[in-house]
């Protein structure tokens, strides 16, 4: 996992959308010797929902239905979560 950040972080830092996606995701659970952070996962899926990626869209929706990594909010969580099923569907 310690080659895949060397790869996705150059990519997610110029603004590759999936490579934002992947590095929260990473965040998200911990992967790889990285630590498991929250905020930084959410720091990682908004840069890539932003960019209309479904998934980061669908994941940040939950955390802040949850309030992980970002102050809970309802209203943010349902707006993402509907932003993300157009992409999902493909509607």
């Amino acid at each position: 996992m310690a080659a895949a950040l060397k790869i996705l972080e150059p990519l997610a830092w110029s603004g590759d959308a999936s490579a934002q996606y992947n590095l929260g995701v990473i965040y998200n659970n911990g992967q790889g010797g990285v630590a498991r952070d929250m905020a930084k996962a959410a720091s990682w899926y908004d840069k890539s929902a932003r960019q209309g990626n479904a998934l980061a869209q669908l994941n940040l929706g939950i955390l802040y239905r949850q309030g992980q990594g970002v102050p809970q909010d309802y209203p943010r969580a349902y707006m993402w979560t509907e932003m993300s099923k157009a992409g999902l569907t493909g509607a």
